[in-house]
């Protein structure tokens, strides 16, 4: 099992482009609404402002200047620092004060109605970054369900029926798995480390039970799937494959920065989750096929062997014939010579006996 779970893993690879295109289509499309939707709500502000302060006269390169400096500041070599601080309300308002002083000046004679106005644009701005997050995240789910597709036809392909039954039997078995490991192991406070390698291998019996119930039922027995060297081997699988996934990210965060590294590390663990789903199903699946080719290859060779028997006593019945014929041929041939052949060496002996015996008369008289 393990073999055929590493090969498959290894297959899924040629769809690593895959999660990575669709993670890039959203974030394109949110930075395509995110950034003109807060570029408005700056401009907004900016303009806002200067009508409280009936100065009309704004320096909007200046505005530019103070928001590139702004993220030209941030810390890119760590980028989930980036998203935190970029998300808080106090980086948005501390970055309008600064553009409204870089386009106005002080701000001071108006600072009440400023501050509300402050809050109204860090609303709009942080409503505009949660659009393109959002769009972000769909592009990446997108591409999780895309590439699971792509490897379950390649690996484990199913009907639509079939994989309605799944869900509802994982949804059921997996929750009913994870509660009774939580309270075994809360019961089991001392052997905790023995409970979670029972829970995990009771994990491992759900889902080849799923498997057989999508791929096996009524082609295979279940005890052929629901081995002990089965359940055991489906964990041990799972944790190669993710410390595989492991050992790339670290050689990809090694030789890149860590933006690079998360963004292509997306692909990896999408293709290793889907893989550790999978294993199970394509394991059942794996047997069935063989099973099937067993029972194609049986019915080729007994159709074979049906038809050698066939033409074997059909040239048996031809060499029989021949046989016959030639012993007929024999037959005739020695009841021929038998009949046929001795008479003129009979008569010839005859003749010359009466030859002889008239000589021996004439030679007395």
């Amino acid at each position: 099992m393990i073999t055929l779970g590493l090969k498959n893993y290894f297959k899924s690879y040629r769809f690593f482009f895959v999660p990575l295109g669709a993670l890039s289509l959203g974030i394109v499309a949110g930075l395509s609404i995110m950034v003109p939707m807060s570029i408005n709500a700056i401009k907004e502000f900016i303009t806002g402002v200067a009508k409280m302060m009936g100065e009309m006269s704004l320096d909007w390169d200046a505005v530019k200047r103070t928001l590139l400096l702004s993220l030209q500041s941030l810390d890119w070599a760590h980028p989930q620092a980036v998203v935190q601080e970029v998300f808080s309300k106090e980086y948005l308002g501390d970055l309008l004060r600064r553009a409204a002083e870089a386009a106005l000046g002080d701000t001071s004679s108006v600072a009440a109605q400023f501050e509300t106005l402050v809050g109204e644009t860090v609303g709009k701005v942080a409503t505009s970054l949660a659009v393109g997050v959002f769009l972000a995240a769909l592009g990446g789910l997108l591409g999780y369900f895309v590439t699971r597709s792509l490897i379950r036809h390649d690996v484990a392909k199913r009907s639509v029926f079939k994989a309605l039954l799944n869900s509802i039997v994982k949804a059921v078995l997996n929750v009913t798995v994870i509660a009774f490991g939580v309270w075994l192991i809360s019961k089991t406070k001392k052997y905790a480390a023995l409970a979670f390698l029972l829970t995990v291998v009771l994990y491992g019996a759900v889902a080849f039970f799923e498997a057989y119930l999508v791929h096996g039922y009524k082609k295979i027995p279940l005890k052929k799937v629901m081995s002990v060297k089965n359940l055991f081997e489906i964990p041990i699988l799972t944790l190669i494959e993710f410390v595989i996934a492991a050992i790339v990210y670290t050689g990809i965060s090694l030789l890149t920065n860590e933006l690079v590294s998360m963004y292509v590390s997306f692909a990896i663990f999408v293709i290793t989750i889907i893989c550790v789903q999978l294993n199970a199903e394509a394991y059942v699946k794996s047997l069935v096929e063989s099973e099937n080719q067993n029972a194609i290859d049986k019915k080729a060779f007994e159709a074979a062997y049906a038809a050698l028997a066939r033409e074997h006593k059909k040239n048996d019945a031809h060499i029989s014939k021949a046989v016959a014929k030639e012993e007929e041929t024999v037959v005739e041939a020695v009841v021929e010579a038998l009949t046929e052949g001795p008479e003129p060496v009979v008569e010839k002996e005859v003749a010359g006996a009466e030859q002889a015996d008239a000589e021996d008369q004439r030679a007395r008289e």
